[in-house]
């Protein structure tokens, strides 16, 4: 089925019996369950879920023998499924790249597409920053640990991040 063939059909049903569809799907599948926690619970919930990606993240990056730049990206990709909080996603986001620049530094020279993936990583942290020009303002006054970070390691990672944030904070 598709989207709209499914809101069709959720829309000739009862209000008890969608509350029974939505906690039966909860019961089946914790993905479902979590994405209404996160959908329906408050700041705190939020806020403890962004702690524990964060934690788990950060383990991720301590790997060093096992470690996937894609497994870390996936954890970032599942937190923004799950939470609604722009500021919390771009937070992490902020967390993967400064991990995976520590990362490199600590570790050495890693595959362009590592790189990458932190170039891309940014241009979508700031992308969700950019829907407040508050949280963008922040993420302005945070550069400075990223780009020092990312003046320590090769593959013009920093020339990229320079450029990418220029497109957000041009003339400021």
């Amino acid at each position: 089925m598709t989207i709209l063939q499914i809101k069709n059909k959720l829309s000739d049903f009862e209000k008890d019996e969608l509350v029974e569809l939505i906690i039966s799907a909860c019961k089946i599948n914790s993905v479902i369950k979590n994405v209404f926690s996160s959908q329906l619970g408050d700041r705190t919930d939020f806020q403890k879920l962004y702690c524990n990606f964060q934690k788990k993240l950060e383990k991720a990056f301590e790997q060093k023998d096992s470690f996937n730049i894609n497994n870390a990206v996936k954890l970032v990709t599942q937190f923004e499924n799950e939470c609604t909080s722009v500021e919390l996603i771009s937070a992490l986001m902020k967390d993967f790249i400064i991990n995976a620049i520590k990362f490199s530094i600590d570790f050495g020279d890693m595959e362009e597409s590592y790189y990458a993936k932190i170039a891309s990583m940014l241009k979508k942290c700031l992308k969700y920053a950019s829907s407040s020009g508050e949280l963008l303002e922040k993420h302005l006054s945070e550069s400075e640990e990223i780009l020092e970070l990312a003046d320590k390691i090769g593959w013009c990672l920093s020339e990229e991040i320079r450029e990418i944030y220029s497109m957000y904070f041009n003339g400021r």
